[in-house]
């Protein structure tokens, strides 16, 4: 496996257990050394997961129905992740549906 695509498979399976840190660590240690689609996959990794930590927070305080929501934004967010993975190791670059662009 290229370290790029292992630079992809680590930031978009390790945010599913680790969150924004796992694309934030990647792309810290390897934003020199990625090539354009690898890099964009990982900076859109990382914008994603920072998107749904603001609106899960967001979600969390509205009482009741925030639980139920917050749970199916986990579900979203580890669907998202999967097909961002399978779609960077055909070489693709996956752009997810709801990303704020932070860093770029």
């Amino acid at each position: 496996m290229s370290d790029e695509k292992m630079s992809i498979a680590v930031s978009t399976l390790g945010a599913i257990i680790l969150g924004f840190i796992a694309p934030l660590i990647i792309y810290l240690v390897n934003k020199d050394k990625l090539a354009d689609p690898a890099k964009s996959i990982v900076i859109s990794t990382l914008n994603f997961e920072l998107t749904l930590m603001i609106v899960g927070i967001i979600l969390c305080l509205i009482p009741f129905v925030g639980a139920l929501l917050c749970a199916l934004l986990s579900l979203f967010n580890i669907i998202m992740l999967i097909i961002a993975f399978s779609a960077g190791n055909k070489g693709s670059v996956y752009k997810y549906p709801f990303n704020i662009p932070f860093i770029k």
